[in-house]
């Protein structure tokens, strides 16, 4: 990597076991993702306001459907062909593609479906890649900040780095026999990562929402289509330079298997119960392997069943402000210059609840009351999609606005508390075929939701969501009940669980799983907090 640190004695420091340097590099990263993808989602937005109800809602659902598709079946190989920083660039290029899209079909409305229908399927393809590369790239920088330094008071010693304050040696920890104040765990790292990672990324939605109702309040739909267009190129081509932490490497990996045995429990009735539950892992190996494990982890893993829940109640959810609300209540009721406005409460409510939800997830039960709150929190909005007539919204007028804050809570759940859930439960390089199942599920849900959608009754609608959010709360509980409930105590830097032994944590044979650093099996357990 070209970024390093350098410390005293002459001696340097790679960027990726800095800890100050990690935060920063993902910082960039969020704020150039969520630029791009704030202009894409934005587009969506308009969609069917734009375009016209019925090519705007196949252009939303050709791209979810696509999303679901490349999310299932090859962002993990393309993830692994690419490599982590070019499949970074390369799918941000393309939702460039989606976005430019909108542009085209409003100059030149002879060329809008076929412009509609390209741009929806390259922009699938980039948004499926991108998530499963974007959970990747979250899970090796918060793996990288639990064992990264976070002081430059170094010395050299036997031809190795050693901090003499802030160590994350694993036999450094043992020595002193008690944490380091300033260390982080893994629950704490995974939960303060993905809220800086949701406050930009919805802050991001926020300003290209407000921004588009500006724009076209003066200028059009054409104008507004082309300052998306060039904002989401430069953010793109702005990550060819972002460096990405190295893949965990197989010393990595004996050191954890070594010390998985010395703690014991790896055969017992628990470990293998938790790994059923869990399902395989395919970390390493050739590239079939790799495009095989998405599937294969769906058909053996009961977390991933169980968590997709939610991912599909945030699409059947969504797409009902998108397809419906925004066309039907706002668009009619306050007009179209509204409806930029009106979605933007969406991501700036998720940006208020971002930080709190990441506190909250740093708490022993943290993720799973999150959790429970995103799922209620939907229910409410199916309750009243199905109460309450179309007249009776548009009649609310502004008042309107409460639908949009709510489904802005439950999004803020989605974006911070779901996805730092995913990586406590798949960790490292596991995260790539977790992160591509449960983005097929919500990009199916949202793509068959943007088809249904325009054929039933808004009944029909607030019914979908609150069958489907109940299904989440019982599942988000079943969940629990498989993983256990975390239980910390202090022992050095040992963090253990009531209810599973330390090879149970890690859900995996001893051909199969993957660490980081010197921290043993026992100090990651914290991973799996949810």
């Amino acid at each position: 990597q070209p970024m390093t640190t350098h410390l005293t004695d002459g001696d340097t420091l790679s960027w990726y076991q800095k800890r100050d340097a990690l935060v920063r590099v993902w910082i960039w990263f969020s704020i150039s993702v969520s630029i791009t993808h704030g202009c894409v989602t934005a587009c969506v937005g308009l969609a069917s306001v734009a375009l016209g109800k019925h090519l705007g809602g196949v252009s939303s659902a050709i791209l979810f459907f696509s999303y679901a598709i490349t999310a299932l079946v090859g962002s993990t190989w393309l993830t692994y062909s690419f490599g982590l920083k070019w499949s970074i660039v390369t799918s941000l290029l393309l939702l460039c593609v989606y976005v430019g899209a909108f542009l085209v079909a409003t100059l030149s409305p002879s060329l809008s479906w076929p412009a509609a229908i390209i741009g929806g399927v390259l922009g699938g393809v980039a948004a499926g890649w991108l998530w499963t590369a974007q959970g990747l790239y979250f899970s090796r920088i918060a793996k990288y900040s639990v064992t990264a330094r976070t002081t430059t008071n170094t010395t050299v010693k036997d031809g190795r780095k050693e901090c003499k304050d802030t160590a994350s040696d694993d036999t450094q920890a043992k020595e002193d026999k008690k944490p380091s104040s300033s260390q982080w765990d893994d629950s704490e790292a995974n939960s303060l990562l993905s809220g800086i990672w949701g406050g930009i990324y919805v802050a991001a939605e926020v300003i290209t929402r407000g921004i588009s109702s500006v724009i076209f309040t003066y200028s059009g739909f054409g104008s507004t289509f082309g300052v998306f267009t060039a904002l989401a190129v430069v953010a793109a081509l702005s990550t060819i330079l972002l460096p990405t932490p190295p893949e965990m490497k197989e010393e990595q990996l004996n050191e954890e298997h070594a010390e998985e045995t010395k703690v014991g429990g790896r055969n017992s009735s628990d470990t293998q119960q938790k790994r059923q539950a869990k399902g395989p892992s395919y970390v390493r190996g050739r590239w079939s392997e790799k495009l095989i494990a998405t599937g294969n982890l769906l058909y053996k893993s009961a977390v991933i069943r169980y968590m997709s829940t939610f991912n599909i109640l945030f699409g059947v959810s969504l797409t009902f402000a998108d397809q419906y609300m925004n066309a039907e209540i706002v668009a009619e009721g306050l007009g179209v210059s509204t409806v930029g406005w009106m979605t933007a409460l969406v991501p700036v409510t998720a940006v208020l609840g971002s930080y709190p939800l990441s506190i909250l997830g740093r708490t022993p039960s943290g993720k799973r009351i999150g959790l429970w709150i995103g799922g209620s929190i939907f229910l409410v909005v199916g309750i009243i999609a199905f109460s309450a007539t179309p007249n009776q919204l548009r009649g609310l007028r502004y008042g309107i606005v409460f639908m949009y804050i709510l489904l802005g809570a439950g999004r803020a759940v989605f974006e911070t508390t779901n996805k730092a859930a995913l990586v406590d439960f798949f960790p490292g390089e596991e995260a790539t075929a977790a992160f591509s199942n449960l983005h097929t599920w919500s990009g199916l849900a949202f793509g068959i939701s943007f088809i249904v959608y325009e054929y039933i009754s808004q009944v029909a609608m607030g019914v979908i969501i609150f069958l489907v959010a109940t299904l989440t709360i019982v599942s988000i509980w079943r969940v629990y009940e498989i993983t256990g409930e975390p239980r910390v105590t202090k022992e050095g830097e040992k963090v253990v669980h009531d209810k599973h032994d330390s090879s149970v944590i890690s859900g995996l044979d001893g051909k199969e799983s993957v660490e980081i650093g010197t921290i043993s099996v026992v100090e990651q357990q914290m991973t799996h907090v949810v």
